[in-house]
């Protein structure tokens, strides 16, 4: 008999935390790999969204012998028996520590200033993300033909990104936070994606506003919820 169980990260990445096998047991000994996720921004290492664990059983009967026919979560081929299943684990936030905080009259350090009318501290959620990649991200380099009236964040923007460049925007005074359609606030900054200059760009303006690189982004928040509606580079 041969265990296997790994999980699957938010990016994709399989990453294995017990293996084992024995012959002719009634009981299995799995040995844990230890796995943990680095978020570091870097492609492949993607922590936060959704996660899955996986195991996967394969057994191999004794010579002469066959297996039933399977359900519909295990395969025969010959003596071997294949069962697998997938379960969600769970999400990871996308903040590593603890989220920020509005400025208040008590809390004056580490925090962010918000509009009174912003009752939430904005924050990326998964339909937001989805949204993001739906409408704003080419996942192709620099340098692609931009669409005609949708901007778009270049290829290697991660989750992990998007939430270092909403970062960014938390940071400043209130003032640069404007009123947007009813319910709503915008802000307007630029992020540069290593931190560098005005050599490194976000993404690439739509052909409607010229098709240039860009490293000034838009972000709209929702004025109640903090739930993010919207970013894109503008």
């Amino acid at each position: 008999m041969q265990y296997d169980q790994w999980a699957t990260a938010p990016d994709g990445g399989t990453h294995y935390i017990a293996t084992g096998e024995c012959a002719g047991c009634s009981t299995l000994a799995t040995i844990n790999s230890g796995y943990s996720c680095i978020q570091d921004g870097s492609a492949g290492s993607d922590c936060s969204g959704v996660w899955y664990v996986t195991a996967e059983a394969i057994y191999e009967a004794p010579p002469g012998f066959e297996w039933a026919p399977p359900n519909s979560n295990c395969e025969v081929a010959g003596q071997i028996l294949t069962c697998t299943a997938s379960a969600k684990a769970g999400t990871a936030a996308l903040f590593s520590g603890p989220e920020p905080v509005r400025c208040t009259e008590t809390v004056t350090t580490n925090c962010v200033h918000l509009p009174t009318a912003m009752r939430e501290v904005p924050r990326l959620s998964e339909k937001a993300l989805t949204d993001i990649y739906n409408i704003h991200y080419v996942d192709v380099p620099a340098g692609v033909e931009p669409a005609q009236d949708k901007s778009a964040f270049y290829a290697g923007t991660t989750p992990s990104r998007l939430q270092k460049i909403l970062l960014k925007a938390l940071e400043g005074d209130s003032a640069e936070w404007q009123p947007a359609s009813s319910g709503y606030y915008e802000k307007d900054f630029t992020y540069y994606p290593n931190g560098g200059g005005l050599s490194e760009y976000v993404g690439v303006k739509s052909a409607n506003n010229g098709g240039a690189d860009t490293a000034d982004v838009t972000v709209v928040a929702d004025a109640h919820t903090g739930q993010v509606i919207t970013m894109y580079p503008k």
